[in-house]
């Protein structure tokens, strides 16, 4: 007989650890081993065998999934925002569901012989989520379901954008039918309500998808929303100064907190807005507007050539074009410097996601709205992040240096 002696939330992050503890009273057999198939939603199984564990005495079988469960989750952002009609959508990709069945296997007259699918665990839901150690720890899902907590997937709540940026954030809830409208609050300068919007929610609560949600937060893409329940375009227009955003029922009951988002345009310089993967695996934004500078980083080969100077007289010919030294491979990359203006103390813990971020991307503000794309960023070059208080450090602001993802060639010699 199989027993499940420890087991795992119902709502699981994929990069971090997700194990199980079992026992058997087989475990005197010859040839014993536990049995793990982990079968996802569709209907693929991925089968382990593990040895009982040495060290207790009690021959457990301990197994951690998360290396095969993170392999199959991913990040989700929209990246062609003019063809998103709608407030929000599923994170395609961001979460999967599947189950564990546990049996065993030992030697039964000279042949092993499988016990497969004894007990059968219930049905579990990972997303695209990295905590730190310490948040791990002390995790349970409650304190990242809507349906409980009410947060978004975020550790910045107020944020300044421009009139035209993208932004998104993410929400977890285990009880999709209850998601309703992606409700907006506009104000003008003097913080006087202008008007109140409602987008519908488009997906199917019947898909397990709908249990990790991509809201629509930027400028622009709440002024592309062509699926309002209340209010009409443009939601976003020179009179806002600020608006707030939470998720309702179908009674309009908020079953989130708000997000605010307060409207400052560039100034002295244009604003360069990079969007980013936080641990939770939603995405956050973040505008540099200061100082912009673009350089390029280049890599050479060379080889030596030493070209025929012999011609058919036997006269020896010197040119000022002959090449000796040419270069085979020429290798480049963008790299962008960035500045921003004073940052509070907030947001100098919060960009820490920025400077650890897996996936970042630059907003591509050229060719006007119609073009509106993401151009995907490599790395920021720094192995340090100094997260800075008002108490020790006063006034601050914050700078990086990144590359862009893809090199550039020149023609080969």
């Amino acid at each position: 007989m199989i027993t499940l002696e420890t087991d795992f939330d119902e709502y699981t992050p994929a990069y971090n650890p997700i194990e199980v503890v079992v026992s058997s009273d087989k475990t005197s057999e010859d040839s014993f081993r536990y049995i793990f198939d982990l079968v996802f939603i569709g209907g693929e199984t991925i089968r382990f065998k593990v040895n009982p564990e040495p060290t207790t005495g009690n021959k457990f079988g301990v197994k951690d999934f998360h290396k095969i469960i993170e392999s199959k989750v991913k990040a989700f952002i929209n990246k062609s925002p003019e063809l998103s009609p709608y407030g929000m959508t599923q994170m395609d990709g961001s979460l999967i569901q599947f189950h564990i069945e546990y049996g065993e296997e030992y030697d039964v007259a000279g042949t092993i012989t499988e016990f497969p699918d004894l007990i059968t665990g219930s049905t579990k839901y990972s997303w695209e989520g990295s905590l730190k150690y310490n948040e791990f720890v002390d995790y349970t899902f409650d304190i990242y379901d809507i349906d409980v907590n009410g947060d978004f997937l975020t550790d910045s709540f107020s944020n300044y954008i421009g009139l035209n940026n993208l932004g998104y954030s993410g929400v977890l809830t285990s009880n999709p039918t209850n998601v309703e409208f992606l409700q907006i609050k506009t104000y003008d300068i003097n913080n006087v309500l202008i008007d109140t919007y409602r987008a519908v929610n488009p997906t199917n609560p019947a898909s397990y998808g709908t249990r990790f949600l991509n809201i629509h937060t930027g400028t622009y893409n709440l002024n592309e929303i062509s699926t309002l329940a209340l209010g009409s375009q443009p939601i976003i227009d020179s009179a806002v100064a600020r608006y707030t955003l939470t998720l309702t029922d179908a009674s309009f009951n908020d079953l989130t907190s708000e997000l605010e988002f307060i409207i400052k345009e560039q100034c002295n310089y244009p604003i360069t807005r990079l969007l980013f993967e936080n641990r939770y695996g939603a995405f956050d934004a973040f505008n540099f507007d200061l100082v912009r500078r673009d350089s390029v980083a280049i890599e050479k080969k060379s080889f030596k050539f030493t070209p025929n100077r012999l011609d058919g007289g036997g006269n020896l010919t010197y040119r000022k074009s002959d090449r000796t030294n040419v270069n085979y491979n020429i290798k480049s990359s963008t790299q962008i410097e960035l500045n921003a203006n004073w940052i509070t103390e907030e947001q100098s813990k919060w960009l820490e996601d920025l400077f650890t971020s897996p996936e970042i991307y630059i907003e591509n503000t050229e060719g006007g709205k119609g073009d509106k794309t993401l151009i995907s960023v490599a790395e920021i070059q720094s192995n340090i992040y100094p997260i800075k208080t008002k108490k020790v450090d006063g006034l601050f602001n914050v700078d990086l240096v990144l590359t862009l993802s893809n090199n550039n060639y020149r023609q080969r010699k």
